[in-house]
């Protein structure tokens, strides 16, 4: 089952990191989801910027800048603004960027989301590993607040009414909170009643919820209502935080928010998210947030849930059966997936430890780390973190906390315990304990500078703090990079004092090595180019040492570099690394920037972020002269937008001087002749002949007279002359399969945009035409190294080879190879893409079939074979997905479409176009089911189709289910007349034993109420009787029971799919009466089962 998650647009998209159980095992409804999630996705508020500052900035300021405050945190010196135009924003970056109040920009994140005696607490597997009841009678039965954030929850249901002791709508004060599932769910995971005889319940039933709405019922929540809500957490005295939900978008606003819970002793949970990928996803990748991820009833890795450096611990997330809302038949209970599920299992669990242990966070993080099961390699690792959860044994643990996991830092401490270093050295050490920080100091006088680079192995991240202690203490944390990367900083002593450097790992693991290298000096390095002062480089193949970006009034350093073109040629520039500092390169022509009037720059790169090489290429012309500006800040009005964004993703953050050098490489090479004329016309959108731009071809005409074969075997090479160049290629399939299209070049930047065009051929009118079946292209603008296609035998194939996104020509070009990954992918029912082709289906037959080429749909034939409704049902099929790369998956909605065939001829004629009938169509992966009414003979085609997949592949390996049945008309109890609520003629129970009894029957259709039907039972001995009503997996059972005309009780708790039931005492000597029907009044071809059990 894949996970469901509610994400946050760091204006949050609460993403309920959730699957539900409506798939099958393979593609729970988390799974589902996920689809409606990926398909409309945002993952940040549009136009919308995040400015934190020093001071204020007015209205009248902001106006100008054409934006309008949405937002302010007074207490996080934040607010947030929204501006009209993309424009706009970009010219108001560079504004904020250059004023000496800003501190950082950023994107406004969207977050979205990421489920006995009670009935059903058998589902709850939880209970099983957790060993929930034997915890709770070690726990006082003391009550605790825990905050949900998440969509609003469904207070009124009946295993979380008194629960709630508070419920607010952050994101719209006045309103109440919007009910919806994911937060419902959440909510019974943690603290669900026991023993009150329905449902289940939760990890932590003595948990008193403070709930906070952040998505008012969007999709999407803000990150700011996020920090929002915790810091309302906090004043509402909760000790624990829950956050299912989450988006790959740092916020510092959440951040600061967290920061404060935690320093005010609050402990936060957090989902790990749902992408299989150890990419951070925030809060779970905050400091001093506990990431959780999911694992199955067999203490498996989920195969959706995200890992690395951040990941904590593990908790069920897997088929989690808990409460849940739904809008039409309001409280309700369901199976969801996602490693929000697996948070409020650790954040319940971790909720009954303070109930007993007055803990900090970092105690309470220690002990349940300290006493989790090693679930993958010995020791803390990437996959599992510490381990499973192990709630007795963290209840019971007797072991010595470290100290280091409370001990406190002060300004005191560190200048009486750190490690004393004299000047310029470099320093190797571990982080032995948990949470530990180790501190060193330097003595400095007025004017001197201390620069600090920290640095460890691949799955670690450490922060720097950095404090000058003189009449003032001032304090600078950095933590600006990931796993793996360096964190560098310097500060100048404005007196005579001590400067103490502090290195932490930001997820407090124990036993992290590091190097801290110090560089201790005197005076600043002198700037040795300028816009005003270029450096002359003689040739366009050198290299320059010895660099620097300097500390200037603005914050801002330009290093222009001069060079003069000798011949036509591509040249290469290329930073170095520079720890701590975000580089930026643009070219322009010498004449352009010397224009008054403002020109946009040849390149303008920003891609990479802090404390990373940058590079670009640009074609130079003989005789040209450009200026190559070298830079800790960019043009973000010169850039592409997609560098904009992405920077913008990192977080723009005031320019960032150094004491460490850089390296500028400059090389160039002759670009050989172009292999053939194709070129793109910018002006036109036009793909044409360069020799002969007015001759009109189709692509498959281009290609085939201008461009090359395509070598399927070995690869093709080819080298693009510029930013407009295409290559063209060509090649026929001999048989069908799964290929990937692998591209090879020298350097990442230089990705060449790759695309696969097939060539199709009406049969009816011979016109032959491109359609685009797959690239390399993220929806993001992002060149993967590779692109998957479905090709078909004896095809003709396109492939196009342009520049990529980032706009670097391959200097030493580019090599594009072929691979066949599997043949014979498609469906024994292909081909019938089209009416002609249809294959027959009939009654009770299972059609699994899937849509593994590009555009496939599939038309069936289906004859009636009796007068009778005909009922179709389609879902996603159980496969081995081992079998194949995730890649292929990609799950999809569908839809069912029936066109009646009037004359019979098998061909879609004018009329019968014009008698069709949608009957079923789903938004979000789900089943689907809708019926027709047919006399014996009638003919129809019946269109399978998909209607949006997951990702921008427009194919999917996984198969799905088509069935057709004819509902039964002939009904069970048709003589019996209900008068009173006392049946006439009701049906018989059958006895299978002495306390079990059942029967099975059919919900039929044509009735105008819909169909039910009655049943009587004799007791003769007074007993509690157990009753339970199943069926098909879009059956919404309800259970009424009577005893003498009057209604004892209605069984209505459970939604669509789940087996209703629930128990009653039966008196002696007593006739009762029991109707069974669908919520709804739907009848189904499917039979349901009614059972009786008496119980002792």
């Amino acid at each position: 089952m894949k996970p469901t998650i509610y994400k946050w647009v760091s204006t949050v998209a609460a993403s309920a990191l959730l699957l539900t159980a409506a798939l099958p095992t393979s593609v729970a409804q988390a799974t589902n989801s996920s689809i409606q999630k990926n398909l409309t996705k945002k993952s940040y508020a549009k136009r919308t910027l995040v400015i934190q500052s020093s001071n204020d900035y007015t209205y009248q300021e902001i106006q100008q800048l054409k934006g309008t405050i949405i937002q302010q945190i007074p207490d996080l010196h934040t607010m947030v603004v929204q501006f009209k135009t993309d424009e706009a924003m970009k010219k108001a970056i560079d504004w904020f960027s250059q004023d000496a109040r800003f501190e950082r920009l950023s994107l406004s994140p969207l977050y979205e989301t990421s489920g006995q005696t009670d009935e059903k607490a058998s589902l709850q597997y939880t209970h099983q590993l957790f060993q929930t009841k034997k915890l709770m009678q070690q726990t006082k039965k003391k009550k605790i607040k825990v905050a949900v954030i998440d969509t609003g929850i469904d207070t009124n249901h009946v295993e979380l009414k008194g629960q709630v002791k508070k419920a607010l709508n952050i994101a719209n004060p006045m309103k109440a909170q919007v009910k919806k599932s994911h937060g419902t769910h959440v909510a019974g995971i943690l603290a669900a009643k026991m023993n009150n005889g329905i449902g289940g319940y939760g990890v932590n039933p003595n948990a008193e919820i403070l709930s906070y709405d952040v998505f008012n019922g969007s999709e999407y929540a803000a990150d700011y209502d996020v920090a929002k809500a915790i810091l309302q957490a906090i004043k509402d005295g909760a000790k624990v935080i829950n956050l299912s939900l989450g988006n790959e978008l740092y916020s510092p606003l959440v951040d600061q928010a967290v920061q404060k819970a935690h320093a005010k002793g609050v402990a936060v949970f957090a989902a790990s998210g749902n992408d299989d990928t150890d990419r951070p996803d925030y809060p779970a990748s905050l400091e001093n947030v506990i990431s959780v991820g999911s694992v199955n009833a067999k203490k498996k890795r989920s195969d959706f849930s995200n890992y690395g450096a951040s990941l904590d611990l593990m908790a069920p997330g897997e088929d989690i059966y808990s409460t849940s809302y739904d809008a039409t038949r309001g409280s309700t209970f369901e199976t969801m997936s996602g490693t929000s599920m697996a948070s409020p299992a650790a954040a319940g669990i971790a909720s009954s430890l303070l109930i007993n242990h007055a803990y900090s966070p970092e105690q309470l993080a220690y002990v349940l780390e300290k006493t989790a099961k090693d679930l993958g390699t010995k020791g803390y690792d990437l996959k599992y973190g510490y381990g499973f959860i192990q709630p007795l044994a963290a209840q019971n643990f007797k072991g010595k906390i470290p100290t280091f996991t409370s001990k406190k830092w002060t300004n005191a401490t560190i200048l009486k315990d750190a490690t004393v270093i004299k000047g310029t050295q470099t320093k190797k050490g571990t982080l032995k304990q948990p949470n530990e920080t180790k501190w060193y100091q330097v003595p400095v006088k007025k004017g001197e500078l201390i620069q600090a680079t920290a640095s460890s192995n691949n799955v670690t991240d450490l922060k720097l703090v950095l404090k000058t202690f003189g009449t003032k203490v001032q304090t600078k944390t950095i933590q600006d990079t990931g796993a793996g990367e360096k964190e560098a900083g310097f500060v100048q002593a404005k007196e005579d004092g001590t400067v103490a450097i502090g290195v932490k790992n930001v997820y407090g693991h124990a036993n992290t090595p590091y190097t801290l290298d110090i560089l201790k000096q005197s005076s600043k390095p002198k700037d040795e180019a300028s816009i005003e002062k270029p450096m002359a480089l003689k040739s366009t193949n050198t290299k320059v040492y010895g660099l620097y970006m300097n500390e200037t009034a603005d914050g801002v350093d330009q290093d222009a570099f001069h060079i003069k073109a000798t011949k036509d040629e591509l040249v290469q520039v290329q930073t170095s690394a520079l720890p701590g500092v975000d580089l930026s390169i643009e070219v322009y022509k010498k004449q352009d920037l010397l224009n008054e009037e403002s020109s946009a720059p040849l390149v303008s790169i920003n891609k990479n972020g802090i404390g990373k090489a940058e590079y670009a290429s640009f074609p130079a012309t003989t005789g040209e002269e450009y200026e190559v500006i070298v830079s800790n800040s960019s043009n973000s009005e010169a850039m592409p937008e997609e560098d904009v964004l992405n920077q913008l993703k990192e977080g723009v953050v005031s320019p960032k001087a150094s004491l460490l050098p850089y390296q500028l490489t400059l090389s160039s090479r002759t670009m050989p002749a172009d292999e053939d004329s194709i070129i793109f016309n910018p002006e036109t959108s036009q793909k044409i002949d360069r020799t002969n731009p007015t001759k009109v071809y189709t692509l498959e005409q281009l290609f085939k007279k201008k461009g090359r074969p395509f070598d399927v075997v070995n690869g093709v090479e080819g080298f693009l002359q510029g930013s407009t160049d295409l290559d063209g290629y060509y090649f026929k399939t001999t048989t069908s399969g799964f290929y990937e299209f692998n591209t090879a070049v020298a350097h990442a930047a230089e990705q060449p945009s790759v695309t696969i065009y097939e060539v199709q051929n009406d049969p009816q009118t011979g016109m032959r035409s491109e359609e685009f079946l797959a690239s390399n292209s993220t929806e993001d603008g992002i060149m993967k190294k590779k692109a998957i296609a479905s090709l078909q035998a004896n095809t003709t194939y396109l492939v196009e080879v342009g520049v990529g996104s980032v706009g670097s020509i391959p200097k030493n070009g580019y090599r594009v190879t072929a691979k066949k990954l599997q043949s014979n992918i498609v469906d024994k029912y292909e081909q019938n893409n089209v009416p002609e082709q249809a294959k027959t289906i009939r009654v009770n037959q299972k059609v699994t079939a899937n849509f593994a080429r590009p555009n496939d749909v599939d038309f069936y034939y289906f004859k009636a074979p009796k007068d009778g409704i005909y009922q179709m049902k389609m879902g996603l099929s159980p496969f081995d997905d081992t079998k194949y790369s995730k890649e292929w998956h990609n799950l999809y909605t569908k839809s069912i479409t029936v066109y009646e065939d009037k004359n019979h001829n098998h061909k879609m004629d004018g009329n019968d176009l014009s008698a069709f009938k949608p009957v079923g169509n789903d938004l979000n992966g789900e089943p689907i089911s809708g019926s027709i009414e047919a006399k014996k003979g009638d003919t129809f085609f019946v269109l399978a189709q998909p209607t949006a997949f997951l990702t921008t592949d427009l194919f999917s390996i996984y198969p799905y289910e088509l069935k057709i049945q004819q509902g039964v008309t002939k009904d069970e109890d048709a003589k019996n007349k209900v008068k009173n609520n006392r049946p006439s003629h009701p049906i018989s129970l059958t006895k299978k034993s002495a306390t079990f009894y059942e029967k099975t029957g059919y919900l039929n259709p044509g009735q105008l109420q819909g169909d039910e039907d009655w049943y009587a039972f004799k007791n003769k001995t007074t007993k509690k009787v157990r009753l339970a009503l199943s069926g098909a997996s879009d059956f919404d059972p309800v259970i009424t029971l009577y005893a003498n005309g009057k209604k004892l009780k209605t069984f209505d708790a459970y939604g669509v799919g789940d087996e209703e039931v629930g128990s009653y005492t039966f008196k002696k000597n007593t006739t009762y009466a029991i109707k069974v029907k669908d919520r709804q009044g739907n009848a189904f071809a499917d039979p349901y089962k009614l059972r009786l059990t008496l119980q002792k």
